[in-house]
């Protein structure tokens, strides 16, 4: 009987046959990656599976990315496992080699099988050090993003799944924190990748480097919130306490140091009053306190402005803290203005909206540079973020705008609305603030 020899057809157009992409990519590293860095691995894919070279030059006019973001594209992979990434002795070429991740995946699992091998001992023997871990912290974080989406039934996009990898990698974050934030957040039925990553950076400014740490943060703030609740039984009140209410009651642990106890014995006191306040059990802790030579509760005077005044003025009676907060909120308030604004001019100049978004990439691609990138990339990003600022004007001044419509905008232009000059003054603007923030004050607590 005749053998029967079979092959498929093959069709000479590249752009006319068809490309494999395993499914280990899509399941695992897809979610991830930058976007942008995406089509640089398919497109190169594309070729690689065809045994053809390409130019980088035209790659990147063809993906209409810079050299350089195609060159952070690929070592992005590279570190990431998927390909290995070579330059000639002259700088002339890079030999790129797609890795299979089934093949790789087999061929270990082979290994273990038939030798066992010496634990996290790097797969090849030009690795480095900072290589091997960042591996396995991205296979952390993979791991990390299948857990969401099992837990909430949500699949990721490639933004929600980019926030975490930058916040991770931007505050220094530990995955089994990120992933205690997500259990936290779920649990409290909080399930927004931003309210996620909101938390754990929270707990990052607070110097939890740790899970440790997170849980002494998070007990002593489930301490303090009991407090609260224990102090407003004392007085007879049913609702929730104000921020001002909470910003009285912990200066009495923390500044007056009175412990439980004594705080609610003095509120003790109030409880059998016509109109029990919180008020009223402060200025009998002040005057416990006062009594015993702790503190001074008169109104302090203070001088303002960047030089010294012979005239001292009084400062408007709200606390270090709610002046604070105020000029927190103000510079909120800039920013969602600004943010309108913004809104306002790309739903009239498309061409605006195409250049936001050129520059939300530049300004990833300056964020995933590491420490080692030289000095004339960073030069490159610099530079063509002028240039975005410079069009973004032009076509403002072009449609009736003025060339600083989008620009921030701050009260006071000497401290940027955060109270302090660039010197390390008290910024004079802060008596009229101290004023408006007595005001707001009162209208968010009532």
């Amino acid at each position: 009987m005749p053998r029967a020899n079979l092959k498929l057809s093959k069709r000479d157009d590249l752009y006319l046959q068809d490309t494999r992409v395993e499914n280990l990519f899509i399941s695992e590293y897809l979610p991830s990656a930058p976007e942008g860095y995406i089509k640089v691995y398919l497109f190169g894919l594309m070729y690689a599976q065809n045994n053809m070279s390409l130019d980088t030059a035209k790659l990147s006019r063809v993906l209409r990315i810079s050299e350089d973001d195609l060159l952070q594209a690929l070592k992005y992979w590279a570190s990431a496992g998927l390909v290995k990434f070579e330059k000639s002795v002259d700088d002339s070429e890079y030999n790129i080699t797609y890795v299979s991740q089934i093949e790789l995946m087999y061929a270990n699992n082979l290994q273990n099988n038939n030798t066992q091998q010496p634990e996290n001992v790097p797969d090849s023997a030009e690795e480095t050090e900072d290589e091997a871990v960042a591996k396995v912290v991205n296979m952390e974080v993979n791991a990390l993003l299948r857990k969401y989406e099992e837990l909430t039934g949500r699949l990721l996009s490639s933004e929600d799944s980019w926030k975490i990898h930058e916040t991770i990698k931007t505050y220094d974050i530990l995955p089994d924190v990120m992933s205690y934030a997500m259990d936290f957040c779920i649990s409290e039925d909080r399930l927004s990748i931003n309210q996620i990553v909101k938390t754990a950076v929270t707990w990052a400014k607070e110097g939890c480097h740790n899970l440790v740490d997170v849980k002494e943060y998070i007990d002593k703030h489930s301490k303090r919130n009991q407090h609260y609740k224990m102090v407003f039984h004392e007085m007879g009140w049913n609702r929730m306490p104000a921020p001002g209410d909470c910003e009285m009651m912990d200066r009495w642990f923390d500044e007056l140091g009175y412990s439980i106890k004594e705080v609610l014995d003095a509120c003790r006191a109030a409880a059998g009053l016509r109109d029990p306040s919180l008020k009223y059990v402060n200025k009998v802790l002040e005057n416990k306190k006062l009594q015993a030579g702790g503190i001074n509760t008169a109104p302090q005077r203070v001088s303002y402005g960047l030089q010294a005044s012979t005239s001292d003025r009084p400062q408007a009676m709200v606390s270090k803290k709610v002046l604070k907060d105020y000029y927190d909120y103000i510079r909120l308030e800039g920013e969602k203005q600004q943010d309108a604004r913004i809104d306002e001019v790309c739903s009239k100049i498309v061409e605006i909206r195409d250049l936001f978004d050129q520059e939300n990439e530049l300004n990833r691609n300056f964020m995933a540079m590491t420490l080692s990138a030289g000095r004339e990339q960073k030069d490159v990003l610099r530079n063509k973020r002028r240039e975005l600022e410079n069009e973004k004007q032009s076509l403002l001044v072009e449609h009736g705008y003025s060339k600083d419509y989008l620009e921030r905008r701050y009260r006071c232009d000497v401290c940027k609305d955060t109270g302090i000059t660039n010197d390390g003054r008290i910024c004079a603007c802060s008596e009229a603030r101290a004023k408006e923030a007595y005001k707001w004050n009162l209208e968010r607590n009532q």
